[in-house]
């Protein structure tokens, strides 16, 4: 959305207000639902399954973005890169 919405500057205030807040509340019940669920045998190596998976979704998303983007020679992201991320979002 702010990518193409470049004359609406609080945009970008309003999306990182909301988005702040959302993940706020998600981390909270992520965390109680983990320390919930998981038996007390199992709960570090539930952690460390989440956390490791978690971390794999930030080096899938580099490399999208580096392979999408490895011959541009502009100085910014190419369009592609956006639509592509939107895309594997609503494919979950």
């Amino acid at each position: 959305c702010i990518f193409f919405s470049a004359q609406v500057k609080s945009l970008a205030i309003f999306g990182g207000v909301i988005l702040g807040i959302g993940a706020g509340l998600f981390w909270t019940a992520q965390g109680s639902l983990m320390m919930a669920y998981a038996t007390a045998k199992s709960r570090g190596r539930l952690i460390a399954l989440f956390w490791a998976v978690f971390n794999l979704g930030g080096v899938a998303g580099g490399l999208l973005q580096f392979s999408l983007n490895f011959h541009t020679d502009g100085a910014s992201a190419s369009p592609v890169s956006y639509f592509a991320f939107v895309t594997v979002m609503l494919l979950g």
